[in-house]
């Protein structure tokens, strides 16, 4: 009988011990299983948090874009070129319009004047002006620039029509040598224009792409 009940005892201790450690297994089963469900819920917050960065960088870069776009096709001609607008050659006082006893009278007597083009020009180291008159009483009507040390307009004789178009912009038209054969100022040159309101800036070179030798500014 004594025998029984030790017996009774210690199957119900073991019993006991299944049991508790049963429940300590389905316990940390379930906070494991927990995490798992919590764990997508923060990788779907911090990728929709990525994804709303993303579109707004994108915005940003896509304003940028377009700001630059603007200032860089609309600015050159306007900026750079705003004398020549005005019928002017940087750095040089007299302009189209002027009168050639103006010019005399500030500049003193030309190194060389005559008959071209149909007017007469008045010539001083690298400039040249060409007037609509026969004589010095005439107006000026183009300006004709040799200078190869300076700098107008942001640019320099000797640099290339492709290295011009870079700080001024695409040219407005290009003639080639053959098409120019039959003028008496660019014959047999290569010429690059760009149309300024009321005047024309052309650039005259040998080749094609070949530096730039001079240019002048006419009135239309």
């Amino acid at each position: 009988m004594k025998k029984i009940v030790v017996l009774l005892m210690v199957v119900g201790v073991l019993v006991s011990f299944s049991a508790c450690k049963g429940k300590e297994v389905s316990n940390n089963g379930a906070g494991d299983k927990g995490t798992n469900i919590e764990a997508p819920k923060e990788n779907e917050q911090e990728e929709n948090n990525e994804t709303d960065n993303k579109a707004e960088d994108k915005e940003d870069n896509t304003d940028g874009s377009d700001n630059s776009e603007v200032v860089t096709e609309g600015q050159p001609k306007e900026k750079l070129l705003k004398s020549a607008y005005e019928g002017k050659i940087d750095g040089i006082e007299f302009g189209i319009g002027d009168k050639g006893t103006d010019i005399i009278g500030k500049m003193g007597e030309p190194d060389e004047s005559d008959y071209f083009l149909g007017g007469f020009y008045l010539s001083y180291d690298d400039i040249m002006f060409l007037t609509n008159g026969y004589d010095e009483t005439g107006k000026v009507v183009s300006i004709l620039f040799f200078d190869k040390n300076a700098e107008v307009f942001g640019i320099k004789l000797g640099m290339t029509t492709k290295e011009i178009e870079k700080v001024l912009g695409t040219a407005d038209e290009v003639i080639s040598a053959k098409d120019n054969e039959q003028s008496e100022l660019y014959m047999d040159n290569w010429t690059t224009r760009y149309k300024l309101g009321s005047y024309e800036l052309t650039f005259v070179h040998e080749d094609k792409d070949g530096p730039v030798e001079w240019f002048s500014l006419w009135q239309k």
